[in-house]
């Protein structure tokens, strides 16, 4: 495994190197695309790029949702961000 930055990014990775990254979202199949480990990652790197100290986060209905919005939560928690956690919406 690559080392990590502090962005959450991999040495060589950026936004048009990660598969599922577009213009405005993420996108992609829950668990071959937009995993649990991409979701930590984005939470660290969000919480970094943009000096968070809090965050709200939210979920659709499908089954994949709460254990990515669990990662996304965990990352950005691990940065130091306080999360408040609306968990489906």
């Amino acid at each position: 495994m690559r080392a990590k930055s502090d962005t959450g990014l991999r040495k060589g990775e950026d936004m048009e190197t990660l598969p599922g990254f577009k213009a405005y979202d993420i996108r992609g199949a829950a668990d071959e695309v937009v995993t649990s480990d991409l979701c930590y990652r984005v939470g660290r790197a969000f919480a970094q790029v943009f000096s968070a100290r809090r965050v709200v986060t939210g979920r659709d209905a499908r089954s994949s949702s709460p254990a990515l919005q669990d990662a996304l939560n965990a990352g950005l928690v691990a940065a130091g961000v306080e999360v408040l956690d609306l968990r489906l919406c």
